[in-house]
């Protein structure tokens, strides 16, 4: 999956559980659903650095943070359900253990994920639906923004030729930076959906 799908789906759940966790935990979750692909900063290691057990472990330790630990899992469990997720004993071993569902990288896919989102954001979070203010559409339009971030690739490829990595690389910070700030940032008037 893309990581903007990654966040995306952290942040379905995170609304969907609503008041039931905290906010801080809400974003510890979120960043663990991000935090491995981190390793796409230096792309000959993807899936090499954070995919693993021994990544999930040490986080789990150092953080104490079961929401962050959780948010890795679901990124784990939804890369599995994607590809065939071998790292995941890395270094001791490269053993498939993913379905290799590869539909789930389409574009189709995640818009669907994009789209849910964008409409948890309408009708469960009350944006637009309930906050019709300026600051309510500037949101909205970020987490759209945020997610059609995943056409990184196809943006440098049109404009270049070819598919620029930095591009796609700052296409995906950017996407990712943005879906997370336009769930959790919210004027005091809307702070009851949120907390």
């Amino acid at each position: 999956m893309w990581t903007v799908t990654h966040i995306a789906t952290a942040l379905i759940i995170c609304s969907l559980l609503g008041s039931r966790i905290s906010r801080k935990d809400r974003l510890l979750f979120s960043l663990g659903s991000l935090l491995p692909d981190l390793d796409h900063l230096y792309e000959p290691l993807h899936r090499f650095l954070f995919h693993n057990i021994f990544f999930l472990t040490a986080s789990a330790i150092v953080s104490r943070s079961l929401p962050l630990t959780l948010g890795i899992l679901l990124h784990f469990f939804e890369d599995a359900l994607a590809s065939n997720l071998n790292t995941l004993l890395y270094p001791l071993a490269l053993i498939d253990l993913g379905l290799g569902l590869g539909w789930l990288y389409s574009a189709q896919f995640n818009i669907f994920i994009g789209a849910i989102y964008l409409l948890i954001l309408v009708f469960k979070e009350g944006l637009i639906s309930r906050y019709r203010d300026a600051y309510s559409w500037i949101r909205l339009l970020l987490a759209f923004l945020g997610i059609m971030s995943f056409a990184g690739a196809r943006i440098s490829e049109i404009f270049f030729g070819n598919v620029n990595l930095a591009i796609v690389e700052c296409s995906r910070s950017f996407g990712s930076a943005v879906l997370i700030l336009s769930y959790f940032l919210h004027t005091s008037h809307q702070r009851g959906s949120y907390s």
